[in-house]
C-alpha cells in the first residue's frame, strides 16, 4: 500500500493507456522510415511491413481498452486477430530485408 497513487478501480485503464503512446511512437517512427527517399524499393517495403504490423497491433491495443471498458474481454475477441496479424507481417519484414551491403560505402563501415 506504500506506492498505491490511485483508485484500484483505474488501475487497468492506466496499465492499458500506458502503453499506447509507446506503440504510436514506434508505428510513426516505422512509417516515417518506409516513406524515405534514400532507401531501396526492397528495404521500403521490408519497413511497410513493419509498419503495419505494428499499426495493427496499435489499433488492437486501442479497441482492447475500450472492449475493457465498455462490455469486457471476452476470447478470442477482435484485438487478439490484430496483435496475431502482427507476427506473419514481421516475418514478412525479415524475410523481405536486404541482407547484403548495396552500397560501396555501406560496405566500409
Amino acid at each position: 500500500m506504500l506506492f498505491k497513487w490511485t483508485d484500484p478501480a483505474f488501475e487497468q485503464l492506466i496499465a492499458n493507456l500506458g502503453y499506447l503512446p509507446v506503440g504510436f511512437f514506434a508505428a510513426i517512427s516505422a512509417v516515417y522510415a518506409a516513406n524515405q527517399n534514400q532507401i531501396d524499393q526492397r528495404t521500403r517495403r521490408a519497413w511497410q511491413f513493419i509498419a503495419l504490423g505494428l499499426i495493427l497491433f496499435v489499433v488492437g491495443d486501442i479497441l482492447y481498452t475500450v472492449l475493457e471498458l465498455t462490455e469486457g474481454i471476452v476470447f478470442p475477441s477482435i484485438p487478439d486477430f490484430l496483435y496475431l496479424a502482427f507476427y506473419p507481417l514481421v516475418f514478412l519484414e525479415l524475410i523481405t530485408i536486404p541482407s547484403h551491403l548495396s552500397a560501396a560505402a555501406q560496405r566500409k563501415t
